[in-house]
């Protein structure tokens, strides 16, 4: 996990990965690199798969990565044995909030007692942040244009700014009323009574059929029918351009333009939240 922090890697990957080496990994800690062979590795992902395909295929990988780096840093190794596995079939749902169903969850969310977490929910929709962008958002990070986030998924090298809307600077608004009620010492925009300080809980016993990447995906959804162009949509979701994708090394888009995207997508939600109702 050294080698992981050294890169720059996020605390929810590091956390993943020694999930996934006490889960799995661990078991065999004290067999020989050299001494695995592809029948080995083999058995141990079917061993995995009672955990389900999805658990099983990120070992896998766990397991790949910790043997390339020691190909790269020890002499006298086969290759990866690893090659020899064809990992399990995941499920390909990738479910989001259609517009139909966005009048009566906003319904149901501004029902919620808890107004720290009322403010929450439309944030995720309206900012498509990942949920552990948004729960860890602290105050100091929050500027006048842009939120800041420091380390996202993939760590300090996908540090990004988030632009910021006029609706998300009204949730904002909200979001810190509620703050100076409950929790005026916390660091954190949605702070919590939790061990870290921040919510960690993203279920409702209210709306238990929503997620927040649901709402990623419908953030998604608003940029490409609001007439985003792909490489926009990709740096407000703050994704990984595609190997070989040179025109999108090539496109810098300005602080200014991305604010003025961001609020294409959050009247186009509006218009959606208005016409479905």
């Amino acid at each position: 996990m050294e080698a992981l922090r050294r890169k720059g890697g996020s605390q929810t990957t590091i956390r993943g990965y020694s999930f996934n080496w006490r889960t799995g990994l661990s078991t065999y800690a004290s067999v020989t690199l050299a001494d695995i062979s592809k029948a080995d590795i083999r058995g141990w992902h079917s061993k995995w798969g009672k955990r389900g395909p999805t658990a099983a295929n990120h070992t896998l990988r766990l397991f790949r990565a910790i043997y390339n780096h020691a190909l790269r840093t020890t002499d006298g190794l086969p290759p990866n044995p690893s090659i020899a596995v064809d990992p399990f079939q995941e499920r390909a749902r990738r479910p989001y909030l259609p517009w139909k169903a966005l009048p009566a969850w906003l319904a149901d969310v501004e029902r919620l007692e808890n107004p720290i977490r009322r403010n929450m929910w439309p944030f995720l929709l309206y900012s498509g942040l990942r949920k552990s962008d948004a729960a860890t958002i602290l105050w100091d990070e929050v500027g006048e244009n842009s939120i800041h986030r420091p380390t996202p998924k993939g760590g300090r090298l996908k540090a990004f700014d988030l632009p910021l809307s006029g609706k998300l600077t009204a949730i904002l608004e909200d979001a810190r009323k509620a703050h100076e009620l409950l929790f005026p010492r916390s660091p954190f925009v949605f702070p919590s009574n939790s061990a870290s300080g921040h919510v960690e809980t993203f279920r409702e016993k209210t709306i238990p059929q929503v997620s927040p990447h649901m709402l990623r995906r419908t953030f998604a959804t608003a940029c490409v029918e609001a007439g985003l162009d792909p490489y926009t949509t990709k740096r407000l979701l703050n994704h990984t351009v595609a190997r070989g994708d040179v025109t999108a090394l090539y496109v810098q888009q300005s602080s200014g333009f991305l604010q003025e995207q961001m609020e294409k997508v959050s009247c186009y939600i509006d218009t959606k939240v208005t016409l479905s109702a």
